[in-house]
């Protein structure tokens, strides 16, 4: 575990979530948001600006910064949050056993089940190599 100080990122970044998650932090049940460790989250400052969108299901995507005011003629919802730190991790187990897996992941009943949502979007091969990290969210709806 690694607490990152970057002077890199402190403007605005958007981030694509599916609905479920997007309600989430919407409504404070998601506090952290958990990605593979890439240099384009490492690089995040304290206070950087997080717009994260939705599109409806059919149109969503877990892809990252991809313009998102519209998608196939559908409006996304935007959230902005306001990072406070970022923790850098070997793993996703490591990261959900320390921030509490209900913190990343409210919905799953545990930490292999966290593990297994995870699993749908990153490799162990990815994970292996960039590790995970733990953005620390304060939202507000906009």
């Amino acid at each position: 575990m690694q607490s990152l100080d970057f002077k890199k990122m402190s403007g605005t970044i958007t981030l694509h979530l599916q609905e479920a998650y997007f309600y989430a932090i919407a409504e404070k049940r998601k506090v952290i948001e958990g990605r593979l460790g890439k240099s384009k989250y490492l690089a995040l400052l304290p206070g950087a600006k997080i717009c994260f969108c939705i599109s409806p299901s059919e149109y969503a995507k877990a892809v990252d910064d991809e313009p998102s005011s519209e998608r196939n003629g559908h409006k996304s919802e935007k959230l902005y949050c306001d990072l406070v730190k970022a923790i850098h991790y070997t793993s996703f187990r490591e990261m959900l056993e320390i921030e509490g897996f209900s913190s990343v992941i409210p919905d799953a009943r545990s930490i292999d089940e966290a593990i297994d949502i995870y699993r749908k979007f990153y490799t162990t091969e990815d994970e292996a190599l960039y590790g995970a990290v733990a953005l620390h969210l304060c939202c507000s709806k906009n």
